[in-house]
Order: C-alpha cells, then sequence, then structure tokens
C-alpha cells in the first residue's frame, strides 16, 4: 500500500512539472504576457479585475474580465491556476505560434497584359465570282 501511495504522489509530482503554470491571483503582467493569447492590455484587465474583485475562485472566472472569452480561458487551461507558484520557464514561447498561412498577393507592379490583334486575322476573304 506504501508503495502504490509512493508511486500516486510520484506521477503527480511529475505531472505538475510536466508543464507550466501560471497562478492568476498572483501573476504580473510579465508572467500574463507570456501566455499565448494574453497581451499587456489583457494582462492588465486581468490584473485590475483581480484588485477590483478579490482573488478569482476558478480559472473560469477569468471569463468575467472584458477580453476574454470562454475560448480563451479553454485553450489556454492547462497553464492557468488559482494557487500555487507561477512558472513560466516551460510555457511555449509566444514566437513559437504556428504561423498563417500566406497568401500569394498579385504583383501590383506588374503591368497587365494587352491582346494585340493580328490584322490579318480579322479579315475576311473575298471570293472572286466568274
Amino acid at each position: 500500500m506504501k508503495l502504490y501511495r509512493l508511486i500516486v504522489l510520484s506521477a503527480a509530482l511529475i505531472a505538475n512539472l510536466a508543464w507550466a503554470q501560471v497562478n492568476i491571483n498572483t501573476a504580473g503582467v510579465e508572467e500574463l504576457t507570456a501566455l499565448s493569447g494574453i497581451g499587456e492590455k489583457k494582462a492588465k484587465a486581468i490584473i485590475n479585475y483581480r484588485k477590483k474583485n478579490g482573488k478569482f475562485k476558478s480559472v473560469s472566472d477569468l471569463t468575467n474580465v472584458k477580453g476574454i472569452g470562454e475560448g480563451t480561458v479553454k485553450n489556454l487551461g492547462k497553464d492557468l491556476t488559482i494557487s500555487g507558484k507561477t512558472d513560466v520557464s516551460k510555457l511555449k514561447s509566444k514566437s513559437q505560434k504556428p504561423k498563417a498561412k500566406k497568401t500569394k498577393k498579385k504583383s501590383s507592379t506588374k503591368k497587365p497584359e494587352t491582346k494585340t490583334q493580328n490584322p490579318t486575322k480579322n479579315k475576311t476573304k473575298t471570293s472572286k465570282s466568274n
């Protein structure tokens, strides 16, 4: 039984270390902006909300902050917590986000092609009658 507890506790510790978490109740602007989808404006909104309304009781309470919806909370879910220390060292850098596919732009410097008519092409043949 002790071995079982040791294994479970070890697994929980390893799982906790596997991903970084940002404590939304203590994180500053710098830690919050390390999260994908959170810029300086949203980070400040989170901090202002926290100052005005007290600590978040759950991660889903973030949706009460203007500019943060359920989609953002869902995407960041595993990176957010309401307790413990903030550790952003394992967060994926914002610069590592997949880049959007580039669409080919038509060159505006290229002159449009103009077709020149072949003068002999439009001439009709005349037949000689005897």
